[in-house]
């Protein structure tokens, strides 16, 4: 079958949209399923197989897992620094360092670039897509992470009907090689774009909306906005928080969004080694390196090719700057126990090798925390899950302890711990 169809099956679409942007014969729809925004194909597919090459699921089966970590997951770059816009107001508004927005601001004021694909939305009633954007429009809406799966058809349609206009493109590793994808095979000019790559760990479904709504601290108010990392109450790395229609607001700990990830991860996202975002040109994230710490938030930034160099040093000016290794990169970025990776891969089949129990037992958990995430009582069945996990978990601790502790005496008894009742060695 040479159309995304399988790519559907398997759970590794990303849900980027632009395969219906490629499609020739206009027969691929996206609708809603659960908590996903999936392509369909009609019957009047022709098998030209244009939207099974537009799909980023091919990188999955590009990297070489033999390589050093620097390679697999750092990939090919320049320079490596430590950035802070000095706009305050745009700093103030961003999720780290605002770089992404200071960046894309000063390129449209100075026309090196007629426009730019973003998001301005918060409320995720429908597929988030991106957007328009040019000189004259604010960006202020545009700041703060999604952590969702976004569209990119329209920037897709844009650059195809508009081939000779310079774009900003923004997005995660698996969107911009799909946007990359979309241009080699439309056959545009790569160099009118620049690609701004954002770090990207575990990518959530929409699921990840239904739970807040379902807060009980959400007493079924109707949700404005929701803001799952801000820093106007904690300061960076921010905090969860909720605008609802009537005029309040509920702020939640970040341990609420951190504790739901494994529940709502896009499948893919356990095949993934691009969290840094090698094929782009300036690729951008939190910086989490302790000695750089700062509750206004910093920015990690990569500048890869030639072209993310040129532009960046063209508006240095606008930053605070301090340069990094890759070494305290990889250890802040905690890419070494990205290697699990690789075995889940071999478990899905996109790789061969010996797998261990342990890389099974975690694989399949993985996909069990996923599997729950379709539920209709998501909050109910998520806090249920964690309890009975954090339950096992203590009762495991007490065994070893108690049985070390006796470990001459082999008879049993049963004890009651913290109200948890453990058999142990007495």
């Amino acid at each position: 079958m040479n159309n995304i169809t399988k790519i559907v099956h398997q759970n590794l679409c990303i849900e980027c949209g632009i395969c219906q942007t490629i499609c020739p014969k206009k027969c691929i729809l996206i609708q809603k399923k659960a908590y996903h925004y999936l392509p369909t194909v009609s019957t009047q597919c022709v098998h030209c197989g244009l939207c099974a090459q537009v799909c980023p699921v091919g990188d999955l089966f590009n990297d070489d897992h033999s390589q050093s970590i620097h390679n697999l997951f750092l990939g090919e770059y320049q320079s490596i620094l430590c950035a802070q816009t000095r706009d305050q107001k745009i700093l103030k508004n961003a999720t780290s360092g605002g770089v992404a927005t200071q960046i894309i601001s000063e390129l449209l004021n100075k026309n090196i670039y007629d426009c730019a694909f973003l998001l301005d939305d918060y409320a995720y009633e429908v597929q988030l897509q991106t957007k328009y954007f040019d000189k004259s429009s604010n960006l202020a809406q545009t700041q703060k992470s999604r952590y969702l799966p976004v569209s990119h058809a329209r920037s897709c349609e844009y650059m195809a009907t508009h081939p000779s206009k310079k774009v900003i493109l923004i997005g995660t590793g698996c969107a911009l090689t799909g946007i990359q994808n979309f241009i080699r095979l439309k056959h545009l000019n790569k160099n009118n774009y620049l690609f701004l790559g954002l770090f990207c760990d575990k990518m959530m479904n929409y699921g990840a909306v239904e739970y807040f709504k379902q807060h009980p601290q959400s007493q079924n108010k109707k949700i404005k906005h929701l803001f799952f990392r801000t820093k106007s109450q904690t300061g960076w790395p921010g905090n969860v928080k909720i605008e609802y229609t009537d005029g309040s607001s509920l702020d939640l700990p970040s341990a609420e969004r951190m504790k739901i990830k494994d529940f709502f991860i896009m499948e893919r996202c356990l095949y993934c080694f691009n969290k840094l975002n090698k094929k782009a040109d300036i690729s951008l994230g939190d910086n989490y390196i302790p000695r750089h710490a700062d509750s206004k938030g910093k920015s990690s930034v990569i500048l890869r090719t030639q072209l993310g160099k040129d532009i960046f040093d063209l508006i240095k000016e606008k930053f605070d700057i301090q340069e990094d290794t890759a070494d305290d990169l990889i250890s802040s970025q905690k890419l070494e126990q990205k290697r699990l990776l690789i075995e889940f891969a071999k478990l899905k089949g996109l790789r061969k090798g010996h797998v261990s129990r342990e890389s099974k037992n975690l694989y399949h958990q993985h996909l069990k925390k996923i599997k729950i995430s379709q539920s209709a009582n998501l909050y109910q069945a998520i806090n249920t899950f964690i309890a009975h996990e954090n339950k096992s978990l203590l009762k495991s601790i007490l065994r070893t302890v108690f049985s070390i502790q006796n470990s001459r005496d082999k008879t049993h008894k049963n004890i009651t711990i913290l109200g948890i009742k453990v058999k142990i060695k007495r």
